[in-house]
């Protein structure tokens, strides 16, 4: 699908992702804030509250070359559920949907 951004132009536009029947990204293409070792962040939404959230996407080339990467992602998970500092981000939910691991912060 194509959407118009200005005269002239054309941009790709990407189908929304929806994680867990609970987490959108609306359009994964523009919502990508960054690319790190193991995952992806994006923005999205979460439509039970409407909050913007940042989700981590754990790669899946990743998990299936290091069965101990998804021990750790999860940990990490945990380990932000309990911390409460204002310089460190609250997690929301640690999700898996269609095999793939997700952190939503």
């Amino acid at each position: 699908m194509f959407m118009r951004n200005a005269p002239g132009g054309c941009r790709h536009m990407s189908s929304p992702w929806v994680i867990a029947n609970r987490f959108q990204i609306s359009d994964p293409g523009r919502d990508l804030l960054a690319r790190g070792g193991i995952g992806d962040v994006y923005r999205g939404t979460d439509l039970q509250t409407g909050q913007l959230v940042a989700i981590k996407a754990l790669q899946p080339h990743i998990v299936a070359s290091d069965a101990d990467v998804v021990a750790r992602f999860m940990r990490e998970g945990q380990t932000l559920r309990v911390l409460d500092h204002p310089n460190i981000v609250k997690i929301v939910d640690a999700v898996r949907d269609e095999g793939r691991h997700y952190l939503a912060m």
